[in-house]
């Protein structure tokens, strides 16, 4: 790659950097119930990223329940969304205030949520990089071949 190359950052990228924001902001949380939600944000945020990095799209805001999808569109993550599926009730329940989280089941949900975000990183980053040349450059390169 010469000095004129720039490597683009994929979109998927500034998504994966929110989740694990949201990551850090629920371990620095003192309620559980706050860290479980933040969490919960946190894997909604890295599936997104995933989905994206794999179709160009994002997830469609009103779909319900995004699991399925990812399961689908990536295949590599499908048991992380499997799990994340099975915590979704939990979800609307502590969100809605009728269900007390412990500590442990937040920690551990936090920690979940972190190493589900290394699994869409490593899963992304065996993905091409895209180099992208300066115009100029390309046309130059097409008239002298």
């Amino acid at each position: 790659m010469n000095s004129r190359e720039q490597v683009t950052e994929p979109g998927w990228v500034p998504d994966i950097r929110r989740a694990r924001t949201q990551v850090i902001e629920a371990l620095l949380s003192d309620a559980p119930a706050e860290r479980y939600l933040q969490a919960q944000q946190a894997v909604a945020l890295a599936a997104d990223a995933a989905v994206l990095a794999r179709t160009g799209r994002r997830i469609p805001t009103d779909l319900g329940d995004p699991w399925p999808l990812v399961a689908r569109a990536v295949p590599a993550l499908a048991e992380w969304a499997a799990y994340f599926a099975a915590t979704q009730p939990r979800r609307r329940a502590v969100a809605a205030g009728r269900l007390a989280i412990s500590s442990r089941e937040a920690d551990d949900l936090v920690r979940d949520a972190d190493s589900f975000c290394e699994a869409v990183v490593t899963w992304a980053d065996q993905r091409p990089v895209i180099v992208v040349r300066p115009i100029q450059e390309q046309r130059r390169d097409r008239s002298a071949g």
